[in-house]
C-alpha cells in the first residue's frame, strides 16, 4: 500500500504542480547549456548542413554526390536531422544552428528532470541535483550533430514508459507514442533506432512477476507494451531508405578500422583525463548502488548494466550511461532527506544568483569559436582553390577532418568523417577509409594513393606525413600555404611563373 502511494505521488509530481514551478524549474535547468555550450561547428556539422541543402534541391541521393569518388552506394541516416539544421543555418546562420542545439538540450534537461522527479517520488531536491550533475555532464554532448536529437528521443521514450508503469489506466498514450517516436528516430538518426528498443526491452521484461533475490519482476499489463514494441517496429519502415535505414547499424559498426581511427569510437581508458572522468562517474553510480540499501526493480537494473557496457565500449555511448545511469539514482536516494532550515524562496533566490554568476564567468572565457574549428575549417586554402583552380577537374587529397568543410564550400573532397560511408561494407565499391589510413601511418606509399585516385591537389598540414613526402617530390609543387595548411598541385598543372601564395596569419 505504501509502495503505491509512493508510485502515485511521484507520478503526480512528475505530471503536475504549479505553471510558475515548471516555469522557473526549466529556466534552471536551461541554464547549464547557455553556462557551458561551446559555439562551434564541429567536422560534421558542415557535411550535415551540406547534405540537408542537397536534399532540400534535389531529394534523396543513393549514391554519394559530394567526393571524388564515383559510385559510391549511400543512404543519409540521419536526412531529417540534416534538413533541420539546414533549414536553422538558413535562417540564422551559425547562431541559427547553435541557438536549436541549445533548445534541444534545454527540453532534453527538463523532461530528465521530470524523469527523475517521477523516480524520487516527488522529491524535488534530488530530482534537481541529479539533472544538475547530468546537465554538466551533457555539455560535452551539446553540438550540432544527430546525437543531440537521438538524446531527446531516448529520454522522451524512457520518460513514457515509466509513466506508463505507474498509470496504467491510459495505455493508448503508451501504445501510439512510442511507435510515433520510433518513426521520428528512424529518420533522424537511423544508425541508433536500434538502441531505442535496447530501452524498451528492460520494460518488458520487467512486466513480468517474479523474485530474484532483491531483483523481482514489478508485474504490469503486458498487452499495451507488445502492441507498441510492434508498432515501433512496423513504423521504422516509414523512411525513404526502408531496410537499408533499420539495418543501418549492423554495417556501419564494428568496423576495426573505424574503431581504431575515430576518436569518438575509442574506449574509455585510464590513459587520458576524460578516461579516468568516466570511470570516476561510472564508480560511483555502482558504489552508491551497494551502498543504498532498499528496493529496487529489474527494468532499472537491466538499463544501468546495458548503458554501462555501452558507455565503455565508446566514449560516444558514454552520455546514454549518464542519462539512463545515473538518472535512477534518484529511486535509489528518495529516501534521502535534503530539506534544511533555510525557507524555501531565499534558497532559490540564492541558488539563482550563484548560477547567474557562473554564466557572467562563462560569457567572460567564452573560447573563440574560429580557433575551435580551425583544425578542419581551411577556409583560405577553400578560397585559394575557388579562385585558381579548374574545380571540374580537380581531384583533391584532404583530411578526414577537414572534407565536411571543403564539401560544405562546394568543393569534392576525398574523404570526410562520414567514416562508414568509405566503407566497402558501406559504399560496396572499395575501401577508401582503409587507404587513406594506410597512407597516413606508411603502410600505403604515398604514390601509390596518388596514383590509384588520380589525384591532382592534395592538402595537407605541415606536420602531415603526406607533406613529408610530397615536399621531396618533384612532381608535385606548393601553390597555396598559411599558418595551418599547404596546397600541392601536380607540377605539370601549373603554369610558367605561377608561384606559391602565401596568407598572412
Amino acid at each position: 500500500m505504501n509502495r503505491n502511494r509512493e508510485l502515485r505521488s511521484g507520478l503526480k509530481a512528475c505530471l503536475k504542480g504549479s505553471f510558475a514551478q515548471n516555469c522557473y524549474m526549466f529556466l534552471l535547468f536551461s541554464l547549464c547549456p547557455l553556462l557551458l555550450y561551446q559555439p562551434a561547428f564541429q567536422n560534421d556539422t558542415y557535411w550535415l548542413i551540406n547534405t540537408g541543402k542537397y536534399i532540400v534541391h534535389n531529394g534523396f541521393p543513393y549514391t554519394d554526390p559530394f567526393t571524388i569518388h564515383k559510385g559510391l552506394d549511400y543512404i543519409v541516416q540521419q536526412w531529417l536531422s540534416t534538413i533541420i539544421l539546414h533549414e536553422s543555418y538558413q535562417m540564422g546562420g551559425s547562431v541559427g544552428v547553435h541557438l536549436l542545439i541549445i533548445g534541444i538540450c534545454m527540453v532534453t534537461l527538463f523532461l530528465i528532470y521530470r524523469l527523475a522527479l517521477l523516480l524520487a517520488g516527488g522529491k524535488k531536491l534530488i530530482a534537481a541535483y541529479i539533472t544538475a550533475f547530468i546537465g554538466v555532464i551533457f555539455s560535452f554532448y551539446m553540438v550540432p550533430r544527430p546525437q543531440a536529437f537521438s538524446l531527446l528521443v531516448f529520454v522522451t521514450e524512457v520518460l513514457l514508459l515509466e509513466c506508463y508503469v505507474r498509470n496504467q489506466k491510459r495505455p493508448a498514450a503508451v501504445i501510439i507514442a512510442l511507435p510515433l517516436l520510433s518513426a521520428l528516430l528512424i529518420n533522424l538518426h537511423s544508425a541508433l533506432w536500434p538502441v531505442f528498443f535496447l530501452l524498451f526491452i528492460p520494460y518488458i521484461i520487467d512486466s513480468f512477476k517474479f523474485s530474484v533475490g532483491r531483483i523481482e519482476g514489478h508485474g504490469y499489463r503486458k498487452k499495451p507494451l507488445l502492441l507498441s514494441l510492434l508498432f515501433s517496429i512496423l513504423l521504422g519502415f516509414a523512411n525513404p531508405y526502408g531496410l537499408r535505414a533499420a539495418t543501418y547499424i549492423f554495417n556501419s559498426y564494428g568496423n576495426s578500422i573505424i574503431n581504431s581511427h575515430v576518436q569518438e569510437m575509442f574506449s574509455p581508458d585510464f590513459k587520458s583525463v576524460s578516461g579516468l572522468f568516466i570511470f570516476a562517474v561510472m564508480a560511483t553510480v555502482v558504489f552508491i548502488y551497494f551502498l543504498v540499501r532498499g528496493d529496487t526493480r529489474l527494468r532499472y537494473v537491466l538499463l544501468t548494466v546495458g548503458t554501462l557496457y555501452m558507455g565503455l565500449s565508446s566514449v560516444r555511448s558514454f552520455s546514454l550511461f549518464v542519462a539512463f545511469g545515473f538518472v535512477f539514482l534518484s529511486y535509489y536516494l528518495k529516501g534521502i532527506d535534503l530539506s534544511t532550515s533555510m525557507p524555501v524562496r531565499r534558497r532559490t533566490v540564492l541558488v539563482t544568483i550563484a548560477v547567474l554568476a557562473m554564466l557572467v564567468v562563462r560569457i567572460t572565457h567564452i573560447q573563440d569559436a574560429g580557433a575551435l574549428e580551425q583544425d578542419y575549417r581551411p577556409e583560405a586554402a577553400v578560397r585559394y582553390m575557388k579562385s585558381a583552380v579548374n574545380l571540374s577537374t580537380m581531384r583533391l587529397y584532404n583530411s578526414y577532418d577537414t572534407g565536411g568543410y571543403i564539401e560544405f564550400s562546394g568543393i569534392k573532397s576525398f574523404i570526410d568523417s562520414r567514416a562508414e560511408v568509405f566503407t566497402m561494407k558501406i559504399n560496396r565499391k572499395e575501401d577508401i577509409l582503409k587507404d587513406y589510413c594506410d597512407a597516413l601511418t606508411g603502410k600505403l606509399y604515398y604514390s601509390d594513393l596518388i596514383s590509384k585516385y588520380s589525384l591532382t591537389h592534395l592538402l595537407v598540414t605541415e606536420d602531415d606525413l603526406m607533406n613529408n613526402c610530397l615536399k621531396h617530390d618533384k612532381m608535385f609543387k606548393v601553390v597555396f600555404h598559411d599558418k595551418n595548411y599547404l596546397l600541392y598541385e601536380k607540377a605539370s598543372l601549373s603554369q610558367p611563373g605561377n608561384r606559391a601564395v602565401p596568407i598572412a596569419p
